[in-house]
């Protein structure tokens, strides 16, 4: 479970292969604002991306220090996202399910399938396939 900005956010546990704190990158030129550059990760290179610059951008997160990354494996991409926060993990009934969705940002909207009711709490899960194959997300290059 993830926050960026005020978005309650959740991805399934497959999809995230680790979560770590902003590591150090490299910079790349000739890339939008939002590739905050490469990482070396255990040897291989990570594109780390500000989610918040990407989806709105611009930026106004918290410190870097609060802020985590989502280290993201699918179809074969390999993309460090960085997120406002990590809230912790939840394990949603099959039943909990919902279509009625938390109050959400436009800008992220495209990006989510469906919900999970906890209680009274409601949470949108990020579609991260959806976001990696976006033309959008791709399309790094100034």
């Amino acid at each position: 479970m993830f926050r960026i900005r005020r978005n309650p956010l959740v991805t399934p546990l497959l999809a995230v292969a680790e979560i770590i704190t902003p590591p150090t990158v490299a910079s790349v030129p000739g890339v939008k604002p939002w590739v905050m550059g490469i990482a070396n990760m255990r040897g291989t290179l990570l594109p780390i991306m500000d989610m918040q610059g990407f989806l709105y951008r611009g930026n106004d997160a918290p410190d870097l220090r609060m802020r985590r990354v989502l280290v993201v494996a699918l179809g074969g991409h390999w993309a460090g996202l960085l997120v406002d926060s990590v809230v912790g993990l939840r394990r949603f009934r099959v039943d909990a399910r919902s279509e009625q969705l938390p109050p959400l940002d436009p800008e992220v909207k495209p990006f989510v399938t469906y919900g999970y009711q906890l209680g009274e709490a409601r949470y949108a899960l990020m579609n991260v396939s959806a976001l990696i194959e976006d033309r959008s997300f791709l399309d790094v290059t100034i």
